[in-house]
């Protein structure tokens, strides 16, 4: 069958084209912009049409002009990804978002966010990893599992959130 998935027709090239002005990730119910993970691939369309083609086949959602993309598996969101530097390979620009913590608090999370600043956010990490661009800190807020990549000035680079 897989060899017949370039005949399907790709259902997002109906969807309206969308600028995003703001992204907000509320942590504590895992939402963007009141997409939120675990539920259908097909609310995204409230985010407008990305700029990959066939997305439900490549199993993500690229919006390079927001520097995001949205996993999926089994037509679910499965996780959100912001790159907070330009991304080569995805073409993703530089993204600045904000993010709603579980004290209801709203923290600007950009390049210029560092280490400390998210560990006053999340707490500390519960996994680190060191790599030779920086490091990995993995965070678990509820059902959520969190990796934060830093380069080697401890500024954030990229942001991702899955559910556990």
């Amino acid at each position: 069958m897989a060899i017949f998935s370039f005949l399907k027709k790709d259902i997002t090239e109906n969807w309206t084209d969308y600028k995003f002005l703001e992204l907000v990730l509320d942590l504590p119910n895992g939402k963007l912009n009141n997409v939120q993970l675990g539920r259908e691939a097909s609310d995204l369309q409230s985010f407008g049409k990305p700029d990959n083609k066939n997305p439900f086949d490549s199993r993500h959602f690229v919006y390079k002009d927001a520097g995001l993309i949205v996993g999926i598996d089994d037509d679910r969101i499965t996780y959100f990804s912001f790159a907070l530097v330009y991304d080569e390979y995805e073409e993703l620009q530089p993204c600045i978002f904000k993010l709603h913590d579980r004290k209801g608090s709203y923290h600007e999370v950009s390049h210029k966010t560092t280490v400390p600043d998210i560990e006053n956010i999340l707490g500390p990490s519960k996994e680190q990893f060191e790599l030779e661009e920086g490091q990995d800190r993995e965070y678990s807020i509820g059902l959520f599992n969190i990796t934060v990549q830093f380069d080697n000035e401890a500024k954030v680079v990229c942001f991702d959130i899955c559910i556990n």
